[in-house]
């Protein structure tokens, strides 16, 4: 395994194989938390490798530490996804000269699409190596070596985590790239190498590959002439941001204000990273002084929104309020502005607040009242949410949105036969209908001694989405008639598409209902038996303030392997169920993997 800065997944990378290897290597590229601890608890042997920018030399360091007949390599934000107590006497009598393995991506975002082949086992002999910068390949080598080599598949799925997207974000409200984007910057004259770099870096973040863009970028900063590093700095910094790899973009963030001072987007960063870490007081400095010299439209208003929130965490409400306004006046669109605003105007009320924001800039009121409308609903404010909605039916042009929302909003007032003849209202035409049938599904289920709806599977089934329509189907069947089921699947990608669905419909329940339906829903997904099915549980019900809930499955997820991220959720849980002593006790673990980390999250003081 080569890895770097590797905390957030490589416990259950080390985890899922220390059964299986007989010896675990890890080459460490230059880490600035915990993973080498923990890759020395797990009794790996640790090597440190300066770090070229080259996966394939890493690679071929690693392999050369290696004793073994036989090497597997993992990512550190990869496991393997099956039982694999055969393969040791596989292996014993294969006469293959290496194996391609599943790698099934896990981006809860996206589709889960067929796996890619990739080599990843294989004999360990003399002339075998890496090659390929970035996409690093073996099998060139293997078959260099003997041109009838035997390279067969193996059913033994790799499965990879993505690092980008997976919603995990305790802050998820705000993050860097809500902020400031990435773009090949017009201004400098970049030469056909380096340009190469920063397109590859940014295509591979937009792919949700952060470790290959940061490569990338990484590689072209370190070739680029003084004047030409402006560009990848940048960027750099925006994705060690989105890592949370706050103590590298802090020494970044004062490369790019030592080397290119006149350019206040590092000012920028400086002040978001002291947002992040808490140090409020110094954010607003920091952004106060950016504030004074030329900065872009865009940097701007996030510079209000930054120190409006900073403001507001100080207590200092008038203050936030100001920066808050003028951030309002510049965009008024933004939920994220609309959210902070309501909590911190001196006004009573939905109603109010629209009023008053109407009169501060030139908008659409009945836009405005809809932004509004959807604030509220995300703030769990269903009253006020309810209260702007019936001020837009007077004038809703569209009919089947108003339908949708009104019905979504009686749903959580538990005013479930109203919520029914809302939804029933509304047109197949509408681009959310699928959504508003699984809201319908929903609501016969909190109809009191209320039979299956035959009509709305049926439905489902004719839209096309037989994956909802199996779920749906299986549910009642133990839900309405007290049926034992059994779940079979064809292949693992079958199996994870399942389950994906299934948690989203948990979700659904998780949110409008309660007991017997998420009980169910539960079973359903044990039976599945997927290995991170108690870290998603525990996301998910600590999502939906299910505190209770949150606590037990990460707590099981956490005995598979210390994860950052599900060590900050369960914190945070311990905190919301008063346990202030054993949220203290998960924050110093938490500041044993990544110190800037536990600054950043921790809530006790």
């Amino acid at each position: 395994m080569v890895v770097r800065d590797g905390v957030s997944f490589i416990s259950r990378a080390l985890n899922s194989i220390k059964d299986l290897a007989d010896e675990i290597i890890v080459v460490d590229t230059g880490s600035y938390d915990g993973t080498m601890q923990i890759a020395r608890e797990y009794g790996a042997a640790v090597y440190t490798y300066q770090w070229n920018y080259d996966f394939s030399q890493a690679r071929n360091y690693a392999l050369k530490q290696a004793k073994g007949k036989w090497v597997l390599f993992l990512e550190a934000n990869e496991e393997l996804g099956n039982d694999y107590h055969q393969l040791r006497p596989l292996l014993r009598v294969a006469e293959n000269d290496g194996f391609y393995l599943p790698v099934i991506d896990l981006n809860f975002s996206e589709e889960i699409y067929l796996p890619r082949l990739t080599l990843r086992l294989f004999q360990r002999k003399e002339g075998i190596y890496f090659q390929g910068r970035v996409n690093e390949e073996v099998s060139q080598s293997i078959l260099e070596k003997n041109e009838n080599a035997k390279i067969k598949i193996l059913q033994l799925p790799i499965i990879h985590q993505s690092l980008h997207g997976t919603g995990d974000d305790l802050d998820q409200e705000l993050k860097p790239t809500d902020l400031y984007y990435l773009e090949v910057s017009e201004e400098i004259d970049l030469d056909k190498l380096k340009f190469f770099y920063l397109r590859n870096g940014i295509n591979f973040f937009w792919e949700g590959k952060l470790t290959l863009a940061l490569n990338e970028l990484e590689k072209g900063l370190e070739e680029a002439k003084r004047k030409d590093q402006l560009a990848f700095l940048k960027n750099i910094i925006l994705i060690l941001l989105e890592l949370k790899q706050y103590k590298r973009a802090e020494e970044m963030i004062q490369r790019g204000m030592t080397n290119f001072s006149f350019d206040l987007i590092f000012n920028f960063w400086q002040g978001f990273l002291h947002y992040k870490l808490r140090k409020h007081q110094q954010g607003i400095i920091c952004l106060k002084n950016i504030l004074s010299g030329r900065i872009s439209p865009k940097i701007k208003v996030n510079t209000y929104l930054l120190l409006g929130l900073s403001c507001k965490e100080l207590g200092r409400k008038e203050e936030a309020r100001f920066y808050l306004e003028k951030a309002y006046r510049r965009l008024p669109d933004n939920r994220l502005i609309l959210s902070n605003l309501i909590e911190v105007l001196p006004l009573e009320g939905g109603m109010e607040v629209l009023d008053y924001l109407a009169g501060k800039v030139s908008v659409d009121k009945q836009r405005l009242a809809f932004l509004l409308l959807k604030t509220y609903y995300q703030r769990q404010e269903y009253d006020e949410a309810l209260k702007l909605l019936d001020y837009l039916a007077a004038n809703q042009e569209n009919q089947d949105e108003f339908l949708y929302w009104r019905g979504k909003i009686l749903l959580h007032l538990r005013e479930f036969k109203e919520a029914a003849r809302v939804l029933k209202a509304v047109s197949p035409g509408f681009s959310r209908f699928r959504e508003v049938l699984d809201l319908l599904w929903v609501t016969n289920l909190s109809m009191p001694s209320r039979v299956e709806s035959k009509s709305i599977i049926n439905q489902i089934k004719l839209a096309g989405d037989k994956l909802a329509w199996n779920i749906i189907k299986l549910f009642n069947e133990i839900y309405f008639y007290g049926r034992d089921v059994w779940i079979e699947f064809d292949n693992l990608v079958a199996k994870l598409r399942f389950y994906r669905r299934a948690l989203y419909y948990l979700r659904l329940l998780v949110e409008y209902k309660d007991n017997k339906p998420v009980k169910i829903m539960l079973e359903i997904i044990n039976k599945m038996n997927i290995k991170s099915m108690a870290g998603d549980l525990g996301r998910l019900f600590y999502r939906q303030h299910k505190w209770d809930q949150a606590y037990y499955y990460l707590q099981q997820s956490l005995k598979q392997g210390e994860i950052l991220t599900e060590l900050i959720y369960l914190a945070d849980t311990c905190y919301h169920l008063g346990r202030y002593e054993e949220s203290k006790a998960v924050y110093q673990k938490v500041a044993r993997l990544d110190d800037y980390q536990y600054i950043a999250n921790n809530k006790l003081e």
